[in-house]
């Protein structure tokens, strides 16, 4: 009876015993590794300086991809606005559908600052500004900017 008690603490001791730091020192390499010859030394170098690349978006599409994308897909509505229209909103739910651009109410088939009107979606408006077609969105809301509510009851 008296040997597990025993053996209990004799394992807790064990367990907590202190164990040596292991220090920065670099290890030895083992004697079938190769040594790097001198001539990798700039290699070397250049593997622990930090890579510094350029800043680019990476939401934005690079000019090459936008302008082979554009040539094999004419009909499809670009992402960004050429046109001097500002979507300042979208009255859905209503027939026929209705934006707020340029603080003007519009809706499809109309023309606003020479852009026409062409369809109407919870996601955007789409108009044909100069023979392109470009689907224009809501800006994103600022983080700054309190959300809206409802005053109805």
């Amino acid at each position: 009876m008296l040997v597990l008690p025993l053996l209990l603490v004799l394992v807790g001791l064990w367990m907590t015993r202190p164990r040596p730091m292991p220090t920065d020192a670099p290890r030895a390499r083992p004697a079938e590794a190769p040594a790097v010859p001198a001539a990798d030394e700039p290699a070397a170098a250049m593997a622990a300086a930090p890579l510094v690349l350029p800043a680019r978006d990476p939401f934005q599409l690079p000019a090459a991809i936008a302008a082979a994308r554009a040539a094999l897909f004419p009909n499809e509505p670009s992402l960004t606005s050429p046109s001097p229209v500002r979507l300042q909103g979208i009255i859905w739910g209503i027939q026929p559908p209705r934006a707020i651009i340029n603080d003007r109410i519009v809706k499809i088939g109309e023309s606003i600052e020479g852009a026409q009107i062409v369809d109407i979606a919870p996601e955007g408006v789409t108009i044909d500004y100069q023979g392109q077609r470009t689907v224009v969105r809501l800006p994103a809301p600022s983080p700054s900017s309190p959300p809206a509510h409802d005053s109805s009851p």
